[in-house]
């Protein structure tokens, strides 16, 4: 159990149904419906539960991918290194930097996708802004284009992978998307 859900389950009785999902690493995300069995202590974090009926699986991706609508700048990065620095080193766009404006449509802890009127090419390199101020940590952090697709609708959908996140920032983002995502 999660430490910071302790209080929120201190409230659970036996007989309330539980909605339970979890994610292994670097596989996917299950859902099942269970109940608490006898012995249970959800107040100092154990909890027993039935065997669920069924077991869903809900995802077959590295990491949930998150709904969003966040503007945001990105900055084309120059070809080479660049994208293997970390964040906090990461290029100084200076002023002939290519700005390209969009809106983050979804998001995980391996990527976002953008929705853009301006067209990028499959393996280019940019990187968020890193006077970003959107609600994850996504300020400084390098993408590569894996994909990029005229949008039916107008303007560009394009795919794109991290490529300078650290394991520690990546689980930081896994925590936060994780609590938004139960708030859907």
């Amino acid at each position: 159990i999660v430490t910071e859900d302790q209080k929120a389950l201190a409230g659970v009785k036996p007989d309330e149904v539980l909605y339970v999902r979890f994610w292994r690493r670097d596989d996917t995300e299950y859902k099942f419906r269970s109940h608490l069995l006898p012995g249970s202590d959800p107040s100092g974090g154990l909890l027993l539960l039935a065997h669920g009926e069924t077991l869903d699986r809900v995802q077959r991706r590295d990491y949930f991918r998150l709904p969003a609508q966040i503007p945001v700048t990105l900055h084309a990065l120059p070809a080479g290194d660049a994208a293997s620095l970390p964040p906090a080193e990461l290029w100084d766009r200076g002023p002939g930097a290519q700005r390209l404006e969009g809106t983050l449509i979804d998001l995980s802890a391996g990527g976002v996708a953008l929705r853009s009127t301006t067209a990028l090419k499959e393996g280019e390199l940019v990187t968020v802004d890193p006077e970003a101020r959107t609600p994850f940590p996504l300020e400084g952090i390098a993408c590569r284009v894996i994909h990029s697709a005229r949008d039916p609708k107008g303007g560009y959908t394009h795919h794109l992978e991290f490529v300078n996140v650290d394991e520690a920032h990546r689980d930081h983002m896994v925590r936060q998307i994780d609590r938004e995502q139960i708030n859907l």
